[in-house]
C-alpha cells in the first residue's frame, strides 16, 4: 500500500472522488429529507410522527420503499399519488448537511498541486442541491454529475471517467478514484488503469460490503485523513 501512495504523490495528477458516503455522510442527508418530508404530511396531511419512523427503518437497514413502510407503521395508506408528493418533497428540499471533517483540510492541502474532481450518480436536483449546499462548486475543479447525460450513463458506463480524461488531458494512469461502493465504483476505473482507492467511512452505507476482486478498488481507507497521514509519510 505504501508503494501505491507514494506512486500516487509523485506521478498522480488528477484526484476524483465520489460523494455520498466519501465526502459527506449520507445518512444525514436522508434525515434531512426525512424531515422535510415529515414538516410537509404534518400540514398537508395531518400525519404526525413520520420522520421518527422514517430515520428509525433506515438505521434498521430498510432503505427501500421507506416512504411506504413509514405510513404502514403508522396506520396511513401508502396511496400512489401521496407516496409521489412524498418523493418530490424529499428530492426538492434544501439538505442540511456538511462534508466529513477533514474534507475541506484534505481540499485545501491537494487544491492547486492536483487537479480535483468528483463523479456522482444520483437525481440531477438531488445532486445539484448537495453540491450547492456544501460548498464544492467552489472547490473542485470539475463536478460530473452523470445524470446530466441521463441514468444510462450513470457508474459503471465509462463516459464521466472519459470525460474527466480528456478535460484534463491526462491518461489513465495520472488519475485517481475514491469512493466508496465497490458495486459500480472501480470496475471500470480499473479498466482504464486509474488508481482506485476505497474509503470505509464508518456508517456509510457500503462499508461493510463484500466484493468480487473485479469490482474492488486497487487499496482502502478509513477515511481522507487516513490517507493524508499515508501520502505524507
Amino acid at each position: 500500500m505504501l508503494f501505491i501512495m507514494n506512486q500516487m504523490r509523485s506521478e498522480f495528477q488528477v484526484l476524483v472522488f465520489d460523494l455520498d458516503d466519501t465526502l459527506y455522510p449520507e445518512i444525514d442527508f436522508a434525515f434531512s429529507g426525512f424531515n422535510a418530508v415529515g414538516e410537509w404530511i404534518r400540514k398537508e396531511q395531518n400525519i404526525d410522527g413520520f420522520a421518527k419512523v422514517a430515520k428509525q427503518l433506515f438505521k434498521n437497514g430498510k432503505r427501500g420503499n421507506v416512504f411506504d413502510r413509514a405510513l404502514q407503521d403508522l396506520g396511513v395508506n401508502p396511496n400512489l399519488n401521496l407516496i409521489k408528493s412524498m418523493v418530490d418533497v424529499y428530492r426538492k428540499h434544501k439538505p442540511l448537511i456538511k462534508p466529513y471533517p477533514e474534507v475541506l483540510d484534505f481540499i485545501q492541502t491537494y487544491k492547486g498541486g492536483k487537479k480535483l474532481g468528483i463523479i456522482s450518480d444520483g437525481y440531477l436536483l438531488v445532486q445539484r442541491n448537495k453540491i450547492n449546499t456544501l460548498g464544492f462548486d467552489k472547490n473542485f475543479d470539475c463536478i460530473v454529475l452523470t445524470d446530466a447525460w441521463g441514468r444510462e450513463f450513470w457508474k459503471p458506463h465509462p463516459r464521466s471517467y472519459n470525460f474527466i480524461m480528456d478535460k484534463f488531458g491526462v491518461a489513465g494512469n495520472k488519475c485517481v478514484y475514491i469512493a466508496d461502493n465497490p458495486e459500480k465504483d472501480f470496475i471500470t476505473a480499473k479498466k482504464l488503469d486509474w488508481l482506485t482507492i476505497r474509503i470505509k467511512c464508518p456508517g456509510g452505507e457500503h462499508s461493510e460490503k463484500l466484493a468480487n476482486l473485479e469490482h474492488e478498488a486497487d487499496t482502502s481507507v478509513l477515511s481522507l485523513e487516513d490517507l493524508k497521514n499515508i501520502i505524507a509519510r
